[in-house]
């Protein structure tokens, strides 16, 4: 069916008939079918050394919701912002990867592989023009399903495997990965660039027609892990194998680079990265995800120590998150690249400055010779003697606790509402965290 609307107004047959039959209303369906070949080679060079090679033409099938979506709604009561299915092909991805493996003993192993990911139909909505059937002379833009999108991922891993004896074992890896395309997922347009008005054309911004940085192009991934495991006999009749059996230790590491975000102009709108939707009041000061998060890094530790109490197992273990306590700052706030935003922070207090100067300028509370200091000694006068209340608390609280709310007080009060939900710890991650406990097994 067409994506945009059904003609729910026809009242007979001839009228549906007719409706059927004409092809700016309705759009019959067809089917698809394709192939998806696969390749898998691999093969040794020497005894320590093997070669891998694939290449794939892989197709994903659209979900029949998406498809389905919108399908009944006419624009006469639905927004223009809703999104509507129609008939699509699949998504298709073509997939080249090369690897090689290499043991230098059994103990150590090295393994590189190097790949390369077009994405040549990715599902991506776009704002198309379609015939009012209503009004033959008037165009109509709804925001359709289509299979323009494409991109690009290429990278190399590198993985690294080594071992002591049947104690000590590590394992190490590194990503280096560039991902672009002409949309991060199927709405990307829809919100971003769609909401956003030429300078050159005064009309809406174009769909990119480059593939750019995508929302996860995480560059750079270095992670790793190290484990220390002593059996129960290690050293046994020894002071130092009654410590140490049954301990397992695993150290876990993560250093990544940063997420892509897009600087907007800073209006005061207030909008977090990473995974940036411009929203109503956001416009881009610069091209599509141009800006980069910092780096975050993070070791983890989780230590078990195993023992026997009577006919009882014990194991006592203890895990620690961010063991090192480093600080990593996960988002910005969009219009900033940092963790505050003055211009935000003037908007969202400049209105509870206002409406409590003009209550209180109401209830002739206003001190004289001030300009917004706030006589509380009584609320009697008050439209809202609740709020008067409340505003003595606040005045005990983060001041001197004389009755008279001062603009310094003032300020010291909204500061603290202000930092409670837009302040940079909402931007921090996870800080050091430890967790003990122990596990009984009868």
């Amino acid at each position: 069916t067409h994506p945009n609307w059904d003609q729910a107004a026809a009242t007979d047959d001839a009228v549906y008939a007719s409706m059927l039959a004409d092809p700016a209303i309705w759009t019959l369906s067809v089917g698809h079918k394709t192939l998806s070949p696969r390749l898998r080679v691999s093969f040794p060079v020497t005894e320590q050394t093997g070669f891998r090679l694939s290449y794939a033409h892989q197709v994903q099938t659209p979900d029949f919701n998406t498809l389905a979506s919108g399908i009944n709604n006419d624009f006469s009561y639905t927004n223009t912002n809703d999104q509507f299915g129609q008939d699509v092909t699949f998504g298709k991805s073509i997939l080249f990867e090369f690897g090689v493996r290499h043991a230098f003993s059994q103990d150590v192993v090295l393994d590189i592989s190097a790949y390369n990911k077009d994405k040549v139909s990715d599902l991506a909505y776009r704002i198309l023009p379609f015939v009012d059937p209503r009004n033959p002379t008037d165009t109509i833009n709804a925001n359709v399903l289509t299979n323009l999108d494409f991109g690009n991922s290429r990278g190399v891993d590198l993985r690294f495997d080594w071992r002591a004896a049947n104690y000590l074992s590590a394992t190490a890896v590194y990503t280096f990965q560039v991902a672009k395309g002409t949309g991060s997922d199927p709405t990307t347009y829809l919100s971003t660039f769609a909401r956003q008005v030429s300078g050159l054309t005064g009309d809406r911004t174009l769909p990119p027609e480059q593939a750019q940085r995508t929302d996860n192009d995480r560059t750079h991934n270095l992670v790793g892990s190290m484990a220390l495991r002593l059996p129960g006999d290690w050293r046994k009749g020894t002071t130092l194998g009654t410590i140490g059996r049954d301990v397992a230790v695993v150290a876990t590491f993560r250093a990544v680079s940063g997420l892509p975000y897009t600087r907007l102009v800073n209006v005061g709108d207030g909008q977090t990265v990473p995974f940036l939707r411009f929203g109503l009041g956001g416009r881009s000061a610069e091209p599509l995800n141009a800006s980069v998060l910092p780096w975050t890094r993070n070791i983890s530790m989780t230590i078990n120590k195993g023992f026997r109490v009577g006919r009882v197992d014990v194991t006592a273990y203890a895990n620690i998150q961010n063991l090192f306590n480093w600080k990593n700052t996960t988002g910005s706030y969009a219009e900033t690249g940092d963790v505050v935003n003055d211009k935000l922070k003037e908007q969202v207090l400049s209105s509870e400055f206002a409406g409590m100067v003009s209550e209180a300028s109401d209830a002739n509370a206003i001190v004289p010779g001030t300009a917004a200091d706030i006589d509380l000694s009584g609320c009697s006068g008050w439209g809202k003697p609740i709020n008067c209340e409340s505003l003595r608390r606040v005045e005990a609280r983060f001041g001197d606790g004389d009755g008279v709310y001062t603009l310094a007080e003032q300020t010291k009060a909204l500061d603290t509402y202000y930092n409670s939900f837009f302040g940079p710890q909402q931007f921090n991650g996870t800080p050091r965290h430890i967790r003990l406990g122990v596990e009984l097994t009868f």
